[in-house]
């Protein structure tokens, strides 16, 4: 694999980390930040932005702003505090008995483990090191107590793209001049428009060759064989370390591990085509684009509809609030959070899955 290729594969692993570590805390965040500036509006602490409505109205565009602001921050420098175990750091990767015995002892680290998070690529099913980390973790969690996780590495890309196009579509809608000018309104609005097409147009053909590489995948795993797997020592031709020593092969040592973990190769063979497979496709076909992500990268919608109803909200009375401008607003936001957007991302996966296959030529 070439440097660059292992750069974007890098590239890719680190963003999806980020969304899952940090973007729940993040969207937390910017939601009650967004919350806290409505009555501070109300109030008047926080200055309007004139549109030009007629009535020289004073617009609010604070729910939006503090929400995408603080989210950023949040998810940019935010610190979980959580241990995590990674075998290119933890394990020895210069130093023979070393490397042995962390390979030999990779059984108790996994049992020892609350959860194991598989960050899946194309070359996931090919490593010699992902299938068997994966097949020990299930031996040694028969009762499924324990958290498996598996993403694919373009979430993290591709979640940060749909929260950018969502709130780059939802800035004109609080801040473009609502005046005579034409001009004024149709240039911010189509530009979110060109910009939308075109995040639109990379998704869905980024999720197209996801669905392909799914396909490809189960037809890997359901002939696989310990022998064709591969083992990057075994691809860089067994280098020797500082010493001149020639590092021992890990294909001889997981060898060994299976042997006694698995009682032969055959037996973890047939768990990698039968379980193994059986998970990755249900967890990477069900489990990744779900109704919480969709609402989750789409939470600057509910940002902006309630800048707009805490706009209008001096204009209604107490007594008539159930026929307010202010709160069918905010419920036509709720409604297209909840209701347009998980079913607009239902059809755009079914239609992804539809469409996957290239097309034949003659």
């Amino acid at each position: 694999m070439s440097i660059p290729v292992l750069i974007r594969l890098l590239r890719k692993k680190i963003a999806t980390l980020i969304f899952l570590y940090n973007g729940p805390v993040a969207v937390l965040c910017g939601g009650l930040y967004a919350i806290l500036t409505v009555p501070l509006f109300y109030i008047g602490l926080l200055p309007g932005l004139d549109r030009g409505w007629d009535d020289g109205k004073l617009f609010s565009c604070w729910a939006l702003w503090s929400g995408l602001l603080v989210t950023i921050c949040v998810i940019i420098f935010w610190r979980p505090r959580s241990y995590v175990f990674l075998d290119r750091i933890c394990i020895s990767q210069n130093d023979n008995e070393l490397k042995t015995q962390a390979i030999f002892s990779l059984a108790g680290l996994l049992k020892s483990s609350d959860s194991m998070l598989i960050l899946w690529d194309p070359t996931w099913t090919e490593r010699l090191w992902c299938l068997f980390e994966l097949a020990a973790f299930l031996k040694s969690n028969p009762d499924r107590k324990k958290q498996l996780i598996i993403r694919p590495i373009l979430l993290g890309p591709v979640s940060a793209a749909v929260f950018v196009t969502v709130a780059a579509a939802m800035i004109p809608i609080i801040m473009v001049p609502l005046d005579s000018n034409p001009t004024t309104v149709f240039l911010p609005v189509a530009g979110a428009l060109l910009g939308g097409l075109v995040v639109a147009y990379a998704a869905v053909s980024t999720l197209r060759n996801y669905f392909r590489d799914l396909d490809t995948m189960k037809y890997q795993l359901s002939s696989i064989s310990f022998d064709s797997t591969k083992s990057s020592c075994c691809d860089q031709k067994h280098v020797s370390d500082e010493s001149g020593d020639v590092l021992i092969c890990d294909r001889k040592v997981v060898q060994k591990c299976v042997d006694i973990w698995f009682g032969s190769q055959s037996v973890f063979e047939n768990t990698v085509r039968s379980e193994v497979m059986n998970i990755l496709m249900r967890d990477l076909s069900e489990r990744v684009f779900t109704t919480t992500w969709s609402l989750a990268v789409t939470i600057p919608i509910v940002w902006a509809f309630m800048d707009l109803a805490i706009t209008f909200a001096h204009d209604t009375h107490l007594v008539d609030w159930y026929q307010s401008s202010t709160l069918w607003i905010f419920v036509e936001g709720l409604a297209i959070w909840l209701l347009a957007v998980p079913s607009f991302k239902d059809f755009a996966i079914l239609a992804c899955r539809l469409t996957r296959s290239r097309p034949t030529s003659n």
